[in-house]
């Protein structure tokens, strides 16, 4: 197995070699920190790699301790049965919802669309540090509004919450406490950020959902999000074009700015 090793210098393989009876105390211990929302002093640590970019700057993964990363393989499946029960159209994530599907599906649209004499637009935006200014006690709130497992829930915020040591070529700061940030490398992280944007995203098919009786066979229009990344897109006769993509837009820009607290990289956006 693979995997990389934190300071607790405990690999994820060693688990095996546990008795029964050291499985149970770490059952039950895990069990209580779901209860408290409190993270064993040992556990109550992350290591944040920064992990240099081709264009520059750094992109921090967390290395979380080995017991958090196996309560949070354990501990996925009620994740994802969350994921379920709030499904949306618009995630570009899962079976045939992948970032190359969604593209391929909107190529062909505009294709065949621009191909019959219509107007085909595409607008493309990518959040500017997504998961570094997520508001923790908004995500809380929301994911309790939402139903999402609480226990799951709070051991997560303890770990976001918990000491962050920075890593670099070798050289560790820390530690830093955070009160925003869900760490890129937690098995949750990317169900926490489908908690945290599902009120803000809604309202762009919300909107798009009372056109859709009015539309014809050849106007379509489509939001779809990638983590921090969306493209919205609007097929049909000019008029339609300019007013869904400006519709879609505005509505997105707001949910960006008043409810997840982020922006819009400027130096990332496409117009097609």
């Amino acid at each position: 197995m693979r995997s990389a090793v934190s300071y607790d210098g405990f690999h994820m393989r060693h688990f095996q070699h546990l008795s029964d009876e050291s499985l149970e105390v770490l059952v039950l211990r895990l069990s209580l920190a779901e209860r408290s929302g409190i993270l064993p002093t040992q556990l109550s640590a992350v290591m944040v790699a920064l992990l240099a970019k081709e264009k520059g700057g750094f992109r921090p993964i967390g290395i979380f301790p080995s017991v958090y990363r196996l309560w949070g393989r354990a501990r996925r499946p009620l994740a994802e049965a969350w994921e379920a029960r709030f499904p949306r159209d618009y995630w570009a994530a899962g079976r045939h919802r992948g970032a190359m599907d969604c593209v391929w599906r909107q190529t062909f649209r505009s294709e065949a669309g621009v191909r019959k004499g219509d107007y085909s637009a595409t607008v493309l935006w990518d959040m500017f540090k997504y998961y570094e200014l997520i508001d923790l006690e908004a995500l809380e709130l929301r994911a309790q509004r939402h139903n999402f497992p609480l226990g799951v829930l709070n051991i997560c915020l303890a770990a976001c919450r918990s000491a962050r040591y920075m890593c670099l070529s070798g050289i560790i700061s820390g530690p830093l406490r955070a009160t925003h940030g869900v760490i890129a490398g937690c098995s949750m992280a990317t169900t926490l950020i489908r908690v945290y944007a599902l009120d803000a995203f809604d309202t762009v098919p919300r909107s798009m959902s009372l056109r859709s009786t009015e539309l014809d066979d050849s106007e379509f229009s489509s939001f779809d999000a990638y983590i921090d990344d969306t493209s919205l897109l609007a097929i049909g006769y000019r008029l339609f074009v300019l007013w869904s993509i400006v519709n879609m837009a505005s509505l997105l820009l707001a949910g960006i700015r008043q409810l997840l607290g982020s922006k819009v990289a400027i130096d990332k956006v496409a117009f097609v």
